[in-house]
């Protein structure tokens, strides 16, 4: 009898209870909460890509080279993804490995711009002008309308004394872009 009471509260209490979806936005849960080390274990390839270009479009570098890290730890291969997290390197100083990224990023898609520019700009930064010249002349070859690269070029081959070729990619990137300011032939 005491029983048969108890199994009707029971069923009386389970009756009472509401459940109600509360949307939770999985970038928002806090690093430290159970929830988020459950849900990032077992992420796929696309969720990391993801939540790296999330936080680094939002500026937030830190957790963006988090997932960049992850990504390459896993073996993952994204041209994108190496190219992103060189930059995140070159910001932080950390020139070296920007390199190796962006090498790993050409290795992987060899008409990847953006690895062969940004290659170019770093090369040209460290006053490796041979190595900055390959790299923008395949730039070039894969986008010959990118006025940066055409820019780069003029500086290089002005660095390299090579005066007239200098001026007629200068001169070129104010024919597609007028408005430039930084040129100086």
């Amino acid at each position: 009898m005491k029983e048969d009471r108890e199994n009707t509260q029971d069923k009386k209490a389970k009756k009472n209870i509401v459940t109600f979806t509360v949307p939770l936005d999985s970038y928002e849960i806090e690093e430290s909460s159970s929830i988020h080390k459950i849900y990032d274990a077992d992420q796929s390839k696309e969720e990391i890509i993801e939540k790296a270009y999330h936080y680094h479009q939002k500026g937030n570098f830190k957790e963006a080279e988090k997932y960049y890290q992850k990504f390459v730890k896993k073996g993952f291969n994204n041209p994108e993804v190496f190219s992103n997290y060189a930059i995140i390197c070159q910001q932080k100083g950390d020139i070296n490995n920007a390199i190796e990224l962006l090498k790993k990023s050409i290795e992987l898609d060899s008409n990847n711009f953006n690895g062969y520019h940004d290659l170019g700009t770093l090369s040209l930064n460290l006053k490796r002008l041979e190595e900055a010249k390959l790299y923008t002349q395949k730039a070039l070859e894969i986008d010959p309308s990118s006025v940066q690269s055409l820019i780069n070029m003029g500086y290089i081959l002005d660095d390299l004394k090579d005066y007239k070729q200098a001026e007629i990619y200068l001169q070129k990137a104010i024919k597609k872009q007028p408005n430039l300011v930084e040129v100086k032939i």
